[in-house]
């Protein structure tokens, strides 16, 4: 009777070693997908794109003119945005070299986009460059260096934007582009308005 019940457990124990290999053969596959999914997660996170954008507009206004609408953070306000649908909910800036600036801008139902600033360098009526970054809410977006350039030409300016970015958020170089050509629009109807027109 021993020998035989001894066959029995032994089969019994074969059988269900078989399944349970089976399972964490299962468990091994599963674990490592979730490995590869992290580790492509972790790799998304940290990848980075870099871009430099060349914008050249002319306008009818002076260098000074131009140079004036950067310079004063309420003239900045009204035209400091990619579209009629968006609002400067804050802006700050102490412009001098070493300077800070600080603006949360968005469409007018959730301004959540902030932008931190320093200014590197200030030629009078003829450079800005700044250094910041871009956050979506917490999530920073974007690093970049901004240069500001105003040549004469003619009675008017030529004004070349160089934005030399990193960005590791949702912005493309494509949406940058097109968000500063749209600002740039706004800048040269701010700069055509009459000054009595401001002042209203």
């Amino acid at each position: 009777m021993v020998p035989r019940a001894l066959d029995t457990v032994d089969r019994w124990i074969a059988a269900h070693r078989t399944r349970v290999e089976r399972r964490l053969d299962r468990l091994g596959t599963y674990l490592d997908a979730a490995t590869e999914a992290d580790e492509e997660d972790i790799m998304t996170e940290r990848t980075d794109r870099h871009a430099t954008i060349v914008i050249q507009r002319s306008f009818r206004a002076a260098p000074a003119r131009g140079f004036a609408a950067w310079a004063k953070a309420d003239e900045r306000r009204c035209w400091d945005v990619p579209g009629k649908d968006w609002v400067i909910a804050a802006h700050e800036q102490d412009f001098r070299v070493g300077g800070r600036e600080h603006s949360r801008i968005g469409p007018k139902n959730d301004p959540a986009y902030v932008s931190e600033g320093i200014f590197l360098d200030i030629v009078p009526d003829a450079r800005i460059i700044s250094a910041g970054t871009m956050a979506d809410h917490d999530a920073r977006m974007t690093a970049t260096l901004c240069t500001v350039e105003l040549y004469p030409e003619g009675s008017g300016t030529r004004l070349v934007l160089t934005d030399q970015s990193a960005f590791f958020g949702r912005e493309t170089e494509a949406d940058r582009r097109e968000g500063w050509g749209k600002i740039l629009d706004r800048l040269e109807a701010d700069l055509e308005r009459p000054v009595h027109e401001k002042e209203h």
